[in-house]
């Protein structure tokens, strides 16, 4: 089962614009645009986990190769199934007073949505061929004025490798 490929998000309006493929659709988002994003059950509480998933970012950076895992719900809402941890971690991280301290070591999130039952097969699917591979790119990235790619050009390269998954 080949992965979705990557649609790069630039601002709000891509929200409406993610085109979705057999269910799937593959996803970066820009930290600065996380606020926009219409997530659910996204937040997660203060835990040993989450103490060591930060200090891990701190030290190495947000790595965006393990995609958070999202069902788009009935009213449209990106229920989080996998990856709240790396929300939560990534919103701590980011807020002004930590982001100048310890530098910006989050840049972008990468999310895999799907729509239906069917769909979450295939994810499960893609995910048991290592997905995280894909991620890391060996998808081909979306081009500009491509039909169903939101956005211009992909970020820049340059994530800090590894925090794990959440």
């Amino acid at each position: 089962m080949p992965a979705p490929k990557v649609q790069y998000l630039r601002s709000a309006e891509d929200i409406d614009r993610i085109s979705f493929q057999d269910g799937l659709a593959a996803v970066e988002v820009p930290f600065d645009l996380l606020p926009a994003l219409p997530l659910s059950n996204d937040e997660r509480f203060a835990s040993p986990r989450l103490a060591r998933l930060i200090r891990s970012i701190r030290q190495t950076g947000y790595s965006s190769t393990a995609p958070i895992i999202c069902r788009i719900g009935m009213k449209g809402r990106w229920v989080v199934v996998d990856g709240g941890h790396r929300i939560t971690a990534a919103r701590k991280l980011g807020r002004p007073c930590l982001a100048n301290l310890f530098r910006r070591r989050v840049g972008t999130l990468y999310f895999l949505l799907f729509t239906t039952e069917g769909s979450w097969r295939k994810v499960r699917a893609i995910m048991d061929t290592g997905l995280d591979t894909a991620a890391a790119g060996t998808l081909p990235p979306a081009e500009a004025g491509e039909p169903g790619t939101p956005g211009a050009t992909p970020p820049e390269a340059g994530s800090a490798p590894g925090t794990g998954r959440s």
